[in-house]
């Protein structure tokens, strides 16, 4: 899925650490989640423009920066990337790996303004702005589109920074359960089609051959409306499927502990899917 050489896709944590969660009642992210959802639609378009691949996910999937809380493209041209903060949805390019001027805050703009802001920083960086396309390789019902509406990140501020440490926090999970399966560096990917991050396991891990398995956090969808861990059979697609095992995450918030149920139920999830 993606090219083991791009640095952005390194899934160590350095000095990261497990954050607070629980301040927001996991089922109250619904708003949280849909402005992310669309936000994160920019970052989409400008790596299916731009990024080398021959399949969509290879050009679109990306990257979860522990440090910053925020997912990034794979780079392309010039090492160039497009960074969004999960806690503030703020949209930014960087230049290996470090940010150029003039952010984007998504806050009483609209979607015409981040095209309109794209295209500029497209121009400043020299970069051919007819190769960008406003056309997605899949499909997301009811996307905000032109000067309708704006976005509104303030309006769910405290929503916006609890999922940003839900995914914080799932990162670091998965990061150690490939290290308890001997991968010190696995790649841990998010779907902009709907803000999946998945961590597969067991192919190239060191020691004797295991079953690949997957482990998956979701933010929530219609069916399941909050953010839930998911371990399954490795399949290689873009959606999870044959899903053996879920955990709410109002179930890891009401824990004593918290990380340690995550942990306790990841891999125990893993050890029943690598036997079956």
């Amino acid at each position: 899925m993606t090219n083991s050489a791009d640095q952005e896709y390194s899934a160590v944590a350095g000095d990261a650490r497990w954050q607070a969660i629980g301040k927001v009642d996991p089922r109250c992210l619904g708003q949280a989640r849909w402005l992310a959802l669309n936000i994160v639609q920019w970052p989409a378009r400008i790596a299916n423009s731009y990024v080398t691949g021959s399949t969509w996910p290879e050009r679109t999937w990306m990257a979860w920066q522990p440090a910053a809380d925020a997912i990034v493209t794979r780079s392309f041209d010039r090492a160039l990337s497009l960074r969004l903060d999960l806690r503030t949805l703020e949209l930014c390019f960087l230049e290996q790996g470090r940010r150029v001027p003039h952010a984007f805050d998504p806050e009483a703009r609209s979607p015409a303004e981040a095209e309109a802001w794209i295209l500029v920083e497209l121009l400043h960086q020299g970069i051919d702005r007819t190769r960008f396309s406003k056309a997605l390789p899949y499909d997301i019902p009811d996307l905000l589109t032109g000067d309708a509406e704006d976005y509104a990140p303030q309006s769910c501020a405290a929503e916006l920074t609890e999922l940003a440490a839900w995914y914080h926090n799932a990162f670091l999970s998965f990061a150690t359960a490939a290290k308890e399966m001997g991968m010190s560096d696995p790649h841990i990917e998010c779907s902009p089609q709907n803000l999946t991050m998945i961590c597969r396991l067991g192919s190239d891990s060191k020691g004797p051959k295991r079953p690949a398995v997957e482990l998956g956090f979701s933010p929530g969808r219609r069916a399941k409306d909050e953010p839930y861990f998911y371990v399954t059979p490795g399949s290689g697609a873009e959606e999870p499927r044959g899903v053996q095992a879920v955990m709410r995450s109002s179930t890891v918030a009401a824990a004593d502990a918290p990380q340690e149920s995550l942990s306790v139920f990841l891999r125990d999830a893993m050890s029943d899917v690598s036997q079956r």
